[in-house]
């Protein structure tokens, strides 16, 4: 990890998707955004500012530490400093003064944020990804999708529900719950423990629009005619062949 302190100048060249630094009037190279850390610093008794580029990916690591006062455009304090970097790093700097507050925070498209810092007064009320989501770089993308439908009339037989929309080589998972009780009493469908209560599920191989039926068992009469919330984790990709 080389660490680089400037001895006159810090500057910083931005293209909108990377960042060149720009030490002591020479580069030391264009940084891709979203992959920093801007970290206020006492060392050695100096308000210095920590600034961390990291790939995970590659395992590879700049940092540079520095006083504010060599930031090219002058800053007024330190503060000031922090600010205009974490600004400059990231792809969408949203900022509402030193307590920012995010009623609705809306991702839409392909956007990537590799580090999210949300730190003192700040509140994110709502965040709203209208795209897929992906947690690390060997995951697949994923959306979720919200269905309910509702169980047999009859113990002993099953009822079908088309999950419309839904691509059934894209489905990484589906959770079936069946609602035993008004106001959110849910039981698992693999309960057993008291009788009358058990039910199940399964789905069919068709590709698009897959239907998925409900069954209960024999003596679920406490099942017959209940809500069911069913959610579909799905992908942008196959991710079962058919």
């Amino acid at each position: 990890m080389p660490l680089i302190i400037p001895k006159t100048s810090i500057s910083f060249s931005d293209d909108g998707k990377s960042v060149e630094i720009i030490v002591d009037g020479a580069s030391k190279g264009a940084f891709p955004k979203n992959k920093f850390s801007v970290i206020p610093s006492e060392g050695l008794g100096v308000p210095d500012i920590d600034l961390v580029w990291y790939d995970n990916e590659k395992s590879e690591e700049s940092f540079f530490r520095f006083p504010y006062t060599l930031i090219s455009p002058v800053q007024a304090s330190r503060a000031d400093a922090v600010t205009y970097l974490r600004g400059l790093f990231f792809l969408a700097p949203v900022s509402n003064g030193g307590s920012p507050t995010f009623t609705n925070l809306i991702v839409s498209g392909l956007s990537t944020l590799l580090n999210l810092i949300v730190t003192g007064a700040t509140t994110l009320a709502n965040l709203v990804v209208n795209g897929f989501t992906q947690w690390g770089s060997d995951a697949p993308p994923v959306k979720m999708k919200f269905y309910t439908a509702t169980l047999p009339s009859f113990v002993g037989s099953s009822t079908s529900f088309t999950l419309t929309g839904m691509d059934a080589s894209k489905i990484l998972g589906i959770s079936v719950l069946g609602m035993w009780s008004s106001g959110g009493a849910f039981m698992s469908n693999h309960f057993t423990w008291i009788s009358s209560y058990e039910y199940d599920w399964y789905t069919d191989n068709g590709t698009v629009n897959p239907t998925i039926y409900l069954c209960l068992a024999n003596n679920a009469y406490s099942m017959t005619n209940k809500p069911v919330n069913i959610v579909v984790y799905y992908s942008n990709t196959t991710v079962n062949p058919i």
